[in-house]
């Protein structure tokens, strides 16, 4: 039975239903494989027969001796050596002759395609399969992009064996973790000083009938706890970051020692193993996040219901789950809940618990390109209500597992393999920062614990947590946060326009009402350090990333900013005053009459109207304007760029005019925006990243801005529109990592 499906076991990504419907898989397969050699697809060739290794479906004959898997005696003979066959230089004979059966079956059969191709183009009357190749490579090899509809590969887990080999980069590795740095750092500033920006972020997080069940207080207190933990992500990151700069240092070091063929140096080793246990350790905890989150989010709550314990001022719940026994196929029933359930726990099956322990471990790219393929899916067969079930939250928590599991995935490539590390014992050993977070259990610490409630209605851990927090003091703390939350979220938000004394106040009270938020934050966070024995200098490091708001930068641009709207009221306040007095002249009004007055009321403007001499007033400076707009106006070489009407019209949403008096409320399509970002001056290139909702923007080579990094941003879903809020937000992120303002785009004229 195994040698019936053997060819299928060893080249699972082969199928001619798909290669004939999708010619750029084929073209991106045959390249790919030409351009880079057996030895640098054997790693991921391995991969692909974990699955079927471990459950016996390739029969296979034993010897005793191992295969050279590197160099020019790639596929040779070699005798058995603990050291190279465990660091993957050399393969113990069974798996290596699968590998290269596999290599050679796929050449095979890449030849024969490509003779019938040859031989199918000299027919003049060709099948509508040689015109969809014909096609194809006229268009040439495209690579993905989400500009273009053609050809692209949505999904970097089920296009993964079209494409070039992955291999150990620790530049690679170095990019991934600063864009995620900075994504998550940027989230955090302006979750301080962006008052819009946070309420619709407590409005995602608290979407649903989880909003709807919990009162006010619990409301409060899960969102605050949930941008508390935004904070958490970010530490980790920057911890990350840290790993990564050592490594790379070491790297640099130890240059000529690291090869396939010698032993890796112990420091660069221990490096190594460092940061793959920390991504391990991590990409656990954010996976389990998602199935925390999941009952509480509306496209699936409906499975669950919730016990609020309203007489207890915590934001501890209870749910269970609606009908209980009938998960064994949720694979079939629900693909999308299962897909994210495994996601939380690869090792178990969400039907079953009580699964063996012994069964093999699954890898979490299996359950990403299983979950990528069912949104394909539901996409081209237009079930539009399967993809509104992931909102935006699961789909930013997947986005940030997938980043995790993405440099695992690299860091795994590293030949030699480097030997595991004991975490436990590790942790007291490495003196960076990152374990010292591990090693005073900072991140056991989370917020989200569900079952927080004992039976008895009293405080009882889910878990047992070294160095947890006493019961009274933890609810003590997140009453605070919620407090201080719902103190914002009473503020009235300014609305209308800016030029009015009225907004002035309101939009004053709503910053302050948020810095107090986060001052709260800015305490529970230093509580919680030095209660797990953190220095100071760990301290004041941690602190610095929740003290955006008193930043002295942006509290001088904030101070500027209503400088300027003081001016432009008083200037509005003149103008006005002049009109009615040239008014009051015309028609022999006495400027202090009733009718005078009315009007003054109608414009929303306290006018003192003053009889004083036009040779006599003052004028007013027209060099009042924000110290932003100031220096920019300073600096000699400002760039420029001509776009279309519609990319301007998108980055218009983006940079509303200085003098605009009312907020932005215009909405954006993903497309269109992702078009204005191509525009060929701007040449910002879309790239599909990890999985999830991010998507990684880089300027090209005719970008003027080529060369200054990337940023990444979320593709809304399930509807890809972007609202004002969060257009206004990638704004502020474009301005603060590459200097654009309104003043970047001009309309390009009509040849």
């Amino acid at each position: 039975m195994r040698l019936d499906f053997r060819n299928a076991c060893l080249l699972p990504y082969i199928n001619l239903e798909s290669l004939t419907n999708d010619p750029a898989k084929f073209l991106n397969l045959l390249y790919n494989r030409i351009q880079h050699n057996p030895e640098q697809w054997a790693p991921y060739d391995n991969f692909l027969l974990i699955k079927q290794w471990e459950i016996g479906a390739l029969k296979t004959v034993y010897n005793p001796n191992c295969i050279i898997m590197h160099g020019l005696n790639y596929g040779k003979l070699a005798p058995w050596n603990d050291q190279t066959s465990h660091g993957w230089t050399t393969i113990g004979f069974p798996r290596a002759i699968l590998v290269l059966e596999a290599q050679e079956k796929l050449l095979g059969f890449l030849r024969g395609v490509v003779e019938r191709l040859v031989e199918g183009a000299e027919i003049e009357n060709g099948t509508e399969n040689s015109d969809a190749f014909g096609k194809a490579l006229e268009l040439g090899l495209r690579i993905s992009n989400e500009t273009s509809g053609r050809f692209e590969f949505a999904s970097a887990y089920l296009n993964q064996p079209f494409c070039a080999p992955p291999v150990f980069d620790i530049r690679r590795l170095l990019s991934i973790a600063q864009l995620q740095l900075n994504m998550h750092g940027d989230h955090l500033w302006l979750l301080q000083t962006d008052a819009s920006y946070t309420r619709r972020y407590v409005r995602v997080v608290l979407a649903g009938e989880f909003g709807e069940t919990l009162n006010k207080n619990f409301k409060d207190g899960v969102a605050a706890l949930q941008m508390y933990r935004d904070a958490v992500i970010f530490w980790f990151w920057s911890s990350i970051m840290a790993e990564l700069q050592n490594l790379q240092a070491l790297h640099s070091k130890f240059e000529g020692k690291i090869r396939p063929e010698l032993s890796i140096p112990e420091p660069y080793g221990r490096a190594l193993a460092s940061l793959e246990a920390l991504l391990e350790d991590q990409i656990a905890r954010r996976a389990k996040h998602i199935e925390a989150i999941l009952p509480f989010r509306p496209g699936f709550s409906q499975k669950w219901e919730f016990e609020n314990r309203s007489r207890l001022q915590t934001v501890s719940f209870r749910t269970r789950r609606r009908g209980s026994g009938i998960f064994i196929n949720l694979f079939f029933e629900d693909r999308l809940e299962c897909c994210l359930l495994m996601l939380a726990d690869p090792d178990q099956d969400p039907a079953e618990k009580s699964i063996s322990k012994h069964t093999p471990r699954y890898e979490y790219s299996t359950f990403f390109a299983a979950l990528e393929d069912h949104l394909a899916q539901c996409r081209n067969n237009g079930r539009k209500d399967e993809l509104a079930r992931l909102d935006e939250a699961p789909y930013c928590e997947i986005s940030n597992v997938a980043a995790i599991h993405h440099m695992l995935s690299i860091l795994r490539l590293h030949l030699p393999r480097v030997p595991r590390f004991d975490p436990e014992k590790m942790k007291y050993a490495e003196e960076s920062k990152s374990w010292r977070y591990v090693n005073k259990h900072f991140f056991a610490q989370d917020p989200h614990r569900k079952h927080a409630v004992a039976a008895d209605g009293g405080w009882k851990a889910p878990e047992q947590i070294p160095q947890k927090e006493d019961g009274a003091q933890k609810i003590k703390a997140e009453q605070l946060l919620a407090k201080l939350l719902n103190e914002f979220l009473a503020t009235p938000q300014p609305i209308g326009s800016k030029l009015r004394s009225t907004w002035l106040e309101q939009n004053a009270t709503q910053q302050a009402a948020l810095a107090s938020l986060w001052a709260g934050m800015r305490d529970r966070h230093r509580q919680t350090l030095e209660r797990l024995g953190f220095d100071d200098a760990d301290i004041q490091s941690d602190l610095k990333m929740l003290s955006a708001d008193s930043d002295p930068d942006y509290v001088r641009s904030v101070q500027a900013e209503r400088d300027d709207i003081r001016a432009r009221i008083a200037q509005k306040v003149l103008e006005t005053q002049k009109a009615f007095e040239q008014q009051a002249s015309i028609l022999s009004f006495e400027p202090n009459s009733a009718d005078s007055q009315q009007k003054n009321e109608s414009t929303g403007l306290k006018i003192k109207v003053k009889t004083r001499t036009e040779s006599n007033r003052p004028e007013l400076s027209n060099t009042h304007v924000s110290s932003a707009t100031a220096d920019l106006e300073d600096q000699p070489n400002v760039i420029t760029v001509a776009v279309t009407k519609s990319a301007f019209s998108v980055f218009r949403s983006m940079f509303p005019s200085r003098i605009s008096e009312e907020p932005s409320q215009k909405e954006v399509r993903w497309d269109s925006f992702v078009q204005a970002m191509a525009e060929s001056e701007v040449g910002f290139v879309a790239r599909r990243s990890s999985g999830g909702s991010a998507v990684q923007f880089e300027p090209n080579e005719s970008s003027k801005w080529f060369g200054k990094g990337k940023i990444v941003f979320h593709k809304p879903h399930p509807v890809p529109v972007i609202d004002p809020v969060m257009l206004l937000s990638m704004g502020k992120r474009m301005r603060k990592w590459f200097g654009w303002n309104e003043e970047t785009f001009v309309l390009e004229e009509k040849k």
